[in-house]
């Protein structure tokens, strides 16, 4: 059964695209997953980390997008090819071990204007609508994949709220500092708000949406503040994933458009598939994270396995 999970906080900077972006390739790399990343947030983060740059803005220039899905007609045959176009697959820099997956439906700046407007101020039928034709317009083809992760944007704008509306849960990475902890609390609040005032007039979600729980982000263990508020966090009633994710220099390298290839030369990374394979600059998850930080990562990639999707 394919699991949905969107990745949300309403404060930026709390290290959620990159706990997306880790936690995919750990699934697919160290778990043997089909994952599909969608990027609800139109800054695109999670395109350009997983993409690169240049092939990133191959995406963004050629049409391939979740704008260009979004806007495409309801009528089968396109939708299936605008399906095939919008997905990128064999995104990471990991060389991906045959009967695994990691793909990716690209963000698009000009989704800034879409995802515009708060629940409150809209009608319940038309979110309903608008929420119902994204959904739509997916498909059956996510169901190809074993989990289906959404780095949502930092608010409650529409694209978060599909992302909700399509979730079977959703996390919330958070840094264990006085902002990031209060804001967190906050995403929690408000999205339950969301929730009732949705059920109250008369929409279903497509997925009963659960609060799977705190992901604790860019831990530092010898900060006095970091403890403390990771302690408090423990002990609000909310569900906490553990091991925490720790400040560390493999998480904030940034994605390489070049590097050295076997005979020492500095090349680019290409930017278009060939023959179905692109050269990968890790040839194994085990050459990316250092050991600690890979079972850490194994540890709660498995916290997500648990996570068992209600019935429909």
């Amino acid at each position: 059964m394919t699991k949905v999970i969107s990745a949300l906080n309403l404060k930026g900077g709390v290290a959620k695209t990159t706990t997306t972006i880790i936690l995919a390739e750990t699934l697919v790399f160290a778990m043997g997953k089909k994952v599909l990343v969608i990027d609800l947030d139109p800054q695109g983060a999670a395109t350009a980390a997983l993409c690169g740059a240049a092939r990133a803005e191959r995406l963004i220039d050629g049409g391939a997008t979740l704008n260009e899905l979004l806007k495409c007609k309801k009528k089968p045959g396109i939708l299936a090819g605008s399906w095939d176009k919008c997905v990128e697959k064999s995104v990471s820099d990991i060389e991906a071990p045959a009967g695994t997956a990691l793909d990716i439906i690209p963000s698009h700046d000009e989704l800034v204007a879409f995802n515009e407007g708060f629940w409150q101020t809209n009608k319940l039928s038309m979110i309903a609508d608008s929420d119902a034709r994204l959904y739509e317009r997916l498909g059956p083809r996510w169901l190809e994949y074993d989990c289906v992760l959404m780095d949502c944007s930092p608010g409650l704008g529409r694209l978060t709220r599909f992302g909700l509306w399509f979730s079977d849960y959703y996390v919330a990475p958070a840094i264990p500092d006085f902002l990031s902890s209060r804001m967190m609390e906050r995403t929690v609040q408000e999205v339950e708000k969301y929730k009732k005032f949705a059920d109250e007039n008369g929409d279903t979600l497509a997925r009963e949406c659960e609060f799977g729980g705190v992901i604790i982000t860019k831990y530092q263990t010898q900060m006095k503040t970091h403890t403390t508020t990771a302690e408090r966090i423990i002990n609000q009633p909310y569900p906490v994933f553990k091991p925490y994710i720790k400040q560390t220099v493999d998480l904030v390298r940034p994605f390489a458009d070049y590097w050295e290839d076997p005979t020492g030369q500095i090349v680019p990374r290409p930017i278009s598939p060939s023959d179905g394979r692109l050269t990968r600059r890790y040839s194994h998850f085990s050459q990316k994270y250092s050991s600690t930080l890979r079972n850490d990562l194994q540890t709660l990639a498995q916290r997500f396995e648990d996570l068992t999707p209600p019935l429909p």
